[in-house]
Formats: structure tokens, C-alpha cells, sequence
């Protein structure tokens, strides 16, 4: 279901929503809606005429909020011509999920940060492990058939190998999602900036300049699916979001890596 809770004074003023999402057990997301926020005045065309006719600069409060200006000479300013268009941030930070709901999508559409988990992700290590594979097969099955006299030799059982299908599949039957999975949702969904986080515990999360190669791997599977910026969080990391939409990520200090939150199998 989705339910609805405004913050109370003095938190910030904007409004928080909740809606289910498909995981092994109950999860839900979130979305923080912020009230919409004024739009600030172009100063740069405004101030000039406001000094030219003596008027006091009090006078861009009532202006700013909807009320037109009179001028001494007669001029009379709209603030529509003056004043830019009021921003209103939304952040959605999703739990574990396989998948998300109508109610979940319409909440989220528009977002200026989308928090999605990546759990698992076929990775070049992966792929390069599969090629090979099939490589030594096939020079087996080769070397097999000359000696039977050009008649196919029985093989033994296949490996278990990893492919980008059946990591997605093994993610959605444990209830989690792949980078390309988090890509696609925040293409759905509009999103104009996404953060990746929950993952593997294979994958080590350090600042480390290996562990940097997984997670910058795992941010271009995702963006690959979206066409907008995505980061691959990391423990202490921070992200600010600019009255505009505007993201400032900080890295965490290298000393500070060593930590294992947020991950799972």
C-alpha cells in the first residue's frame, strides 16, 4: 500500500511517502518529497531597475512570492518575468527488492536521486572466465573426437558457469536485483541521478584502487541501462543534493574502507 506522513516541526518541510516492494520477506521504499521551495529572483535583470527608481529592496519578498511591482514611473514589474521557477528536491531510497509496484513507480517518477540495490552483477571477470571455458570445451570435445576415430565422444556433466542471464535470474529468485536491473528502473522511472548500494559481500567495498575498478564496473552496467550519472556507494561515502538537483558526491576517507555494512551474499 502507500501511506503518507508530513514531518512535524521543526523537521524539514517535506513529506514522506512509503509503498511495498518484492523481496523473500515484507520491504518497502521510500520517497522524500520536499515542499515545493521558492524560486529565487534573477537579481541580475531585477536590482538594476529597483536602484535606477529608488526602491527599497524589501520590496522583492511580496515580489518574490506572486505580488507585481509598482515603479515610481509607473512601470509596473511581473514576476513571472523576473522570478525563477520554484524547485522541489525528491529522493527515493528503495530496501531490497527483485521488483518494485505501480504504487512505487508513480511515487518515484521525476526523482532527483534514486537509491536502488545492486546486489549481484556479471562482471568482465566473469564473462572472461566463461570464454575460456568454452574455449577448453571445445578443444576437449575436438581432442575427444579424433581419438574415437571422428565419432563424438560422450561429455561429462557442464560446470556450473555463470551468465549475465542466470546471474539476473539467480538475483530475482533470492529477491535482489543487478546493476542492469537498478539501470532499467531508474529509466522507468525518470530518475536523474542514481546511487547503487547493496552489495555482494564478494565484493569488497574498500577504497582500494582493485576494489574501485568492481564498483566503477558495476556503475557502467547500470548507466549503460539509464544514460544518467550512477555511483556505486561505499561505506561513509556522502551525497548532497542541491536545491536545484544538483549532486555533489564525497568520497570517504581511505582510512575509513575497512568497514562491510550494507552487503550481502
Amino acid at each position: 500500500g502507500i501511506g503518507h506522513t508530513p514531518s512535524p516541526p521543526p523537521a524539514p518541510p517535506m513529506s514522506v511517502r512509503a509503498a511495498e516492494l518484492t523481496h523473500r520477506v515484507p520491504t518497502v521504499g521510500y520517497v522524500l518529497l520536499e515542499d515545493p521551495r521558492p524560486g529565487g529572483v534573477d537579481a541580475s535583470a531585477l536590482l538594476p531597475l529597483l536602484r535606477a527608481e529608488g526602491v527599497s529592496l524589501s520590496a522583492i519578498a511580496s515580489f518574490k512570492a506572486g505580488k507585481p511591482l509598482s515603479l515610481p514611473s509607473g512601470r509596473v514589474l511581473d514576476p513571472s518575468d523576473f522570478v525563477l521557477p520554484a524547485t522541489q528536491r525528491k529522493l527515493v531510497i528503495l530496501g531490497d527488492l527483485s521488483a518494485a509496484g505501480r504504487g512505487m513507480r508513480k511515487l518515484a517518477e521525476g526523482c532527483d536521486l534514486l537509491v536502488h540495490e545492486a546486489t549481484n552483477a556479471f562482471l568482465c571477470v566473469d564473462a572472461e572466465r566463461l570464454a575460456a571455458n568454452v574455449l577448453a570445451d571445445t578443444a576437449h570435445l575436438a581432442s575427444a573426437v579424433k581419438a574415437v576415430g571422428g565419432q563424438r565422444a560422450q561429455s561429462g556433466p557442464p560446470g556450473v558457469l555463470k551468465t549475465m542471464a542466470s546471474v539476473e535470474a539467480g538475483a530475482i529468485a533470492k529477491g535482489h536485483s543487478t546493476p542492469q536491473m537498478a539501470g532499467r528502473y531508474a529509466r522507468a522511472v525518470g530518475a536523474k541521478h542514481l546511487a547503487l548500494w547493496h552489495f555482494s559481500a564478494k565484493y569488497s567495498g574498500g577504497g582500494d584502487a582493485d576494489a574501485l575498478v568492481i564498483m566503477d564496473e558495476i556503475a557502467a552496467l547500470a548507466a549503460g541501462e539509464c544514460g544518467v550519472g550512477v555511483t556505486a556507494t561505499r561505506d561513509l561515502m556522502t551525497m548532497r543534493l542541491g536545491v536545484k538537483g544538483e549532486l555533489e558526491v564525497v568520497a570517504p576517507p581511505s582510512e575509513a574502507m575497512d568497514g562491510q555494512s550494507g552487503r550481502d551474499e
